[in-house]
């Protein structure tokens, strides 16, 4: 099954933290995603969640809040495979980091592989954003590519019509 898990929280990191004694609390967003990319659907064969997914899945996050960023692939970290891991960066520094979690930390916790991770540092993250974001009403009456309006006999089936217009296509 597709499995989603988001987190928003504090970590707990061994490096001093703003208060002497006391560790770095910093704030973070998790992603962990395992299974299949998307439910079963009868027009598609079912899809393991990969790398591609998880970079997707960052890149429509940090692209709907309008961040630009930078794409670091081969990002060492422990409990990170080395093939799909990546940072993500923007002119002052790192915002967050991605990849497939190591199958030996996987099985360590009795967690069937694979599993993506996504970390992104809440604070450096509201550094880079694009200034204030207002809500803005749809439009009413939104813009129409193409607009068909046909009238016809009663006695027309919706059926005759269908087949007449996929005839034109």
């Amino acid at each position: 099954e597709p499995l989603r898990f988001v987190q928003v929280d504090r970590v707990f990191l061994d490096v001093p933290g703003p208060h002497p004694g006391l560790p770095s609390e910093p704030e973070r967003f998790l992603l962990l995603a395992s299974g299949l990319a998307q439910p079963p659907a009868w027009a598609e064969k079912p899809r393991a969640y990969d790398h591609f997914d998880l970079k997707g899945d960052a890149a429509a996050l940090l692209g709907h809040l309008g961040v630009d960023s930078l794409w670091v692939h081969g990002y060492t970290e422990p409990f990170l495979d080395d093939a799909t891991s990546f940072l993500i960066s923007w002119t002052y520094g790192t915002i967050g980091r991605g990849g497939a979690v190591r199958e030996e930390v996987l099985r360590a916790f009795d967690v069937e592989p694979p599993a993506y991770v996504l970390e992104i540092d809440i604070e450096a993250l509201e550094e880079h954003l694009p200034g204030r974001r207002t809500y803005r009403e749809p439009a009413r009456f939104p813009a129409v590519k193409r607009d068909l309006s046909l009238v016809v006999p009663g006695d027309v089936s919706y059926g005759d019509i269908e087949a007449a217009v996929r005839a034109a296509a």
